[in-house]
């Protein structure tokens, strides 16, 4: 993963810090040095705004932490379908609830795709807990919904195979295809 940052974040950092009027003319010099270079992001530790880079030859021997508002490219985003757990510093893939601590009000998606998987994981797991169901025939042959609210669905050969399609053009989803039709089906 790597960032490309913003030809003019040295004078974006300083017009920031004087408004603010908090300078911190070392850090003003470090922008000045890294704008419009593309840096290495170190992954181990994803956020959703800011980027750790590894050491920058010349400019930092530790790396740099970059708010993403100085940031103009993401190449290779390593936090689509990543989330971070706020309570424990946990970076894991879309899920429930963090796989170190088992907490789920914690849970940050660092990527629009990552919170629109936890949602639809959220949306089923509620419909589910209310008496929701989704039944889906391994071979492809039909798929048969039952709503909390009573409503049912029912979708056979043709229109249960566009169904199928439909949840893999979206090669980013994490959640599984059943939660993606429970969840989807509360709109219908």
């Amino acid at each position: 993963m790597k960032i490309r940052i913003k030809d003019n974040a040295g004078s974006m950092y300083r017009s920031e810090f004087v408004l603010q009027q908090i300078p911190n003319w070392k850090w003003a010099k470090t922008m000045d040095a890294v704008q419009g270079m593309t840096l290495e992001v170190e992954t181990d530790y994803l956020f959703r705004d800011q980027f750790n880079t590894v050491p920058v030859p010349g400019v930092s021997e530790l790396g740099l932490r970059i708010d993403e508002k100085y940031v103009s490219e993401v190449i290779d985003d390593a936090r689509i379908g990543r989330m971070r757990c706020q309570y424990c510093g946990q970076n894991q893939e879309v899920d429930i609830s963090c796989n170190k601590c088992d907490k789920d009000d914690y849970l940050e998606p660092l990527s629009n795709e990552a919170k629109i998987s936890l949602d639809y994981m959220k949306r089923a797991k509620a419909e589910r807990a209310a008496g929701g169901s989704v039944e889906v025939h391994p071979g492809g042959l039909y798929i048969a919904i039952n709503t909390s609210a009573e409503e049912e669905y029912f979708f056979q050969g043709e229109e249960a195979d566009d169904l199928e399609k439909e949840y893999k053009s979206f090669d980013w989803m994490t959640c599984d295809f059943e939660d993606y039709l429970l969840a989807i089906s509360q709109s219908w």
